[in-house]
């Protein structure tokens, strides 16, 4: 089970409908995280990542470097320069910047003005403001562009953002209203989410464990009130001893087989649950929801 970490769980951002302006100060550069000790002493790991609206995806579009600002100046995140955009349907975003920052408060988020046929660029003032300790050890903020067509270019402007703590083992869900998603991760688990389903952005860190029993745990943070019904899709992991489904040989052969053996009729089960809220669904939960075809 992953350990829970205490961040904000939910970030939303609308624009502020102005175009990029010089962000104050000299920004300080901020270091790509490596992982090593002085990056987890002194900082935490920041992932930046783009996603964008339903119908909107595009290749090869050019991105500034990043300028993250709190009241009290700014930091610069540097970028590969360009960035393929798409949709969350598969519940991911494109990462752009992948830092150690320091202790910090950031309200405000500037692509500057770049050249090129398809550009990103525009202003983000948070509405929440991000604040980042060296309490959690990483924090993904997902910014979502809209966009728009300018003088013969498509110009990509931030519309709204979410982000969520995680660490090495976290798997995350990026979500946006505009699009259905279909999430496939570990154990043979898949989330479904509807569009529309949520108002607003959101990053799901979700916690899938074995326990011991036939199905996993699958934990769905934060837990949301959903407008339309999510699905999940569980496949069987195993139970009893040594984390398998066992069958215990019948006759004879049972006192020369000491040891159960796996049952494999148990261990092609699936579970299919319809979600109306995201919570911590436990094994047994699983076994009483109607069984779903084998996933492939």
């Amino acid at each position: 089970m992953l350990k829970r970490i205490a961040v904000p769980a939910l970030l939303l951002c609308l624009a502020s409908g102005a175009w990029a302006a010089d962000a104050p100060g000299r920004p300080v550069e901020l270091r790509n995280y490596t992982g090593t000790a002085q990056d987890r002493a002194a900082s935490t790991r920041l992932r930046i990542s783009i996603a964008g609206e339903a119908r909107q995806d595009r290749r090869a579009v050019r991105v500034g470097d990043l300028l993250l600002c709190s009241a009290a100046g700014c930091y610069r995140a540097r970028t590969d320069g360009k960035v393929d955009i798409a949709d969350t349907s598969a519940g991911k975003a494109a990462r752009i910047a992948d830092v150690a920052i320091p202790p910090a408060t950031i309200t405000d988020v500037h692509f500057p003005e770049v050249r090129g046929a398809a550009v990103i660029t525009g202003h983000l003032e948070l509405d929440t403001p991000l604040a980042v300790g060296r309490d959690t050890p990483g924090v993904e903020l997902m910014l979502a562009v809209r966009q728009r067509q300018q003088a013969g270019r498509a110009v990509y402007v931030p519309a709204a953002s979410a982000h969520m703590g995680f660490a090495d083992d976290s798997e995350l869900v990026h979500y946006l209203p505009s699009t259905a998603t279909v999430a496939r991760l570990s154990l043979g688990t898949r989330l479904t989410l509807l569009a529309r389903a949520l108002d607003r952005a959101q990053i799901f860190n979700v916690g899938i464990a074995r326990t011991g029993e036939l199905f996993p745990r699958v934990d769905i943070f934060p837990y949301l009130g959903l407008k339309q019904p999510g699905m999940l899709e569980v496949r069987a992991v195993g139970g009893g001893q040594g984390g398998q489904a066992l069958a215990v040989p019948a006759g004879p052969a049972a006192h020369r087989h000491a040891r159960p053996v796996p049952d494999p009729g148990a261990m092609q089960r699936s579970a299919r649950m319809t979600l109306w809220r995201t919570a911590v669904i436990e094994p047994a939960d699983l076994e009483k929801s109607r069984p779903a075809p084998r996933q492939d």
